[in-house]
């Protein structure tokens, strides 16, 4: 992965204006993967990202555990 050692807050609505996507932000969520997931079963606009600062149970490659404390920047 990558870290980011500074940088700005997150504004979900800023990411939308420059990137021209739908956002979807929430400070914690199980997995942002799942949270994609459930966007294409709701029918969410697509392209479009899912941002936390925490996941609970987040999986990486392979199906592996995925570390993801308080303070990251996590998207699917």
């Amino acid at each position: 992965g990558y870290r980011l050692t500074s940088g700005d807050i997150i504004i979900p609505e800023q990411l939308e204006n420059n990137l021209g996507i739908s956002v979807t932000y929430q400070k914690s969520c199980q997995s942002t993967q799942t949270e994609a997931k459930l966007g294409i079963q709701n029918k969410d606009n697509v392209p479009h990202l899912y941002i936390s600062d925490h996941q609970e149970k987040g999986k990486g490659r392979y199906d592996r555990n995925f570390y993801s404390p308080q303070g990251g920047i996590y998207m699917s």
